[in-house]
């Protein structure tokens, strides 16, 4: 027996599409996800790894840089105080 006060319910419609009344992904739309995410993790991953062996590559050069400038600055330091007497640069032979 009806109440008397409640609207009628609304009958469901039927959809003339196969897929309106499936809920969630396939598993090859899932397998499809997850390949393009692997693809994409993988791309990132070598960026990743290449930025760091650029990091390290400039590094081992600024340390050799940095080594031939302290050589070349000493060097120009010792070259720069040494003092030679006119003495020493001729050798004059005895006339006897």
């Amino acid at each position: 027996m009806k109440e008397q006060g409640q609207p009628p319910l609304p009958k469901r419609r039927r959809s003339l599409s196969p897929a309106a009344g499936r809920r969630g992904f396939t598993l090859m739309e899932v397998t499809v996800a997850l390949a393009i995410l692997a693809l994409l993790l993988s791309l990132v991953y070598q960026a990743f790894v290449r930025t760091i062996r650029s990091q390290e590559i400039v590094t081992e050069d600024a340390a050799a840089y940095h080594a031939a400038r302290v050589i070349l600055d000493r060097l120009h330091y010792e070259l720069t105080n040494t003092y030679i007497r006119r003495e020493s640069l001729f050798v004059i032979a005895d006339e006897s």
